[in-house]
Parts: C-alpha cells; sequence; structure tokens
C-alpha cells in the first residue's frame, strides 16, 4: 500500500494539519537592539545581556543566544542576527538563507537567498528543500559560512538546518533536529515541519 506521507500534493497538506494543532506564535516588533547584544567568546555565540534586554523579546532563546553554529561552517539564528552586520563580519559569514515571507533587508555585501515560508500548520517547507541546500552546500563548498535565520531561529531555520544536516552529514530526522536542539535550545520546528522532515528522510533526503 502506498504511504500517505508521500502524497506532496493538497492531500500532504491536510494530513499535516491533522498532525499538527495550532500552536500560537505571536509577532515581535524588530528594534535595533545593538546595544543590548555582547559576545560570548567561551562559546561562540552571539548573546544577549539580560540584564538591559525587554523582557518581551522573542528574537533570542531563552538562554541569550540570537545565534549559534551548528556544524562548521553552518549557523542558526533569528532575524537579528542576521541584520548585525559586525556580528557577520566578526564570524566571517558570508552568505544568508532568509526563511520568512518577504526577504529582508541585509547587510551590503552579504550573498544571500529567500526562501518564502511562513511558520504555519499549511506550509510545505520541503518543497524549499533542494532550493536552500544547494544554496548552503555550494556556499559551504566554496569556503563560505551560512546562517540560516527566520524571524526567531525557533522554527523554520531549525527546519532547514536539520535538513542540511540529513543530507550533507548523513543523519536522520530525529538526530539531525536533536543536533540542532544541543546547540540552540529553542529550536522547535512546528509539528507540520517535523512531519516533511520524517517525508525527507524517507525519501532518501533526494
Amino acid at each position: 500500500a502506498r504511504d500517505p506521507d508521500f502524497e506532496l500534493g493538497s492531500a500532504a497538506a491536510e494530513r499535516v494539519r491533522a498532525l499538527a494543532p495550532a500552536r500560537p506564535r505571536p509577532a515581535v516588533p524588530v528594534e535595533d537592539a545593538r546595544a543590548r547584544v555582547v559576545e560570548d567568546p567561551a562559546v561562540g555565540r552571539l548573546r544577549v545581556d539580560t540584564a538591559r534586554a525587554d523582557p518581551g523579546d522573542l528574537t533570542v532563546c531563552a538562554d541569550g543566544t540570537d545565534a549559534v553554529e551548528v556544524v562548521q561552517s553552518l549557523w542558526v539564528g533569528s532575524l537579528f542576527a542576521a541584520k548585525d552586520a559586525s556580528f557577520l563580519e566578526h564570524r566571517r559569514i558570508s552568505h544568508v538563507v532568509s526563511v520568512l515571507p518577504e526577504p529582508p533587508r541585509l547587510p551590503a555585501g552579504t550573498a544571500s537567498q529567500h526562501v518564502n515560508v511562513a511558520d504555519t500548520h499549511e506550509t510545505l517547507i520541503g518543497a524549499h528543500f533542494d532550493a536552500a541546500l544547494d544554496f548552503i552546500a555550494d556556499a559551504r563548498g566554496s569556503g563560505g559560512t551560512v546562517l540560516v535565520h527566520c524571524w526567531r531561529g525557533i522554527s523554520r531555520a531549525s527546519t532547514i538546518v536539520s535538513a542540511a544536516l540529513m543530507r550533507h552529514e548523513g543523519m536522520g530526522a530525529a538526530q539531525a533536529l536533536a543536533h540542532v536542539q544541543a546547540r540552540r535550545a529553542c529550536a522547535d520546528p512546528n509539528p507540520a515541519f517535523r512531519t516533511q522532515l520524517r517525508i525527507f528522510e524517507r525519501l532518501g533526503c533526494a
């Protein structure tokens, strides 16, 4: 019998919706908060000074990190990190994948790819894996360093990075996500995106 998880059209979207109860994600305004940023060289992460941070700021993880290197030359983080020119320069991040409905304005000279994806349970993010992963592979293969970001670096970006680990590092879906979460504790793809990572694994990450 044919596995319904392999139906990639509207039937798949219905199945994903059924498996993924709604989870609200509050909108958070983006503002220049450079004064709140400190560099933590011990862990190689951009960190927000929680003593000065707005308690309602959801652009960072609970531990204050805004971007982190998951494997060599591949980072995951939020829009705030992607827009911070000094951070990108210091970490030699040359390429940025923006997983948002609208492409952000990034620092001059940054090579970028826009992945038009909303963080909803109807979104088939897997349809964008090939383009995003090819961009990541080409950038890293040429000696570049890549930051994948969404709004907060929680759901969309962690899904794309997990898919990259699956294809390029030979990990399974569960192992890839666990690896991302070990580096970025707030990484949490919505249930629909988790389902699509499992589909990607069943398809051999091809």
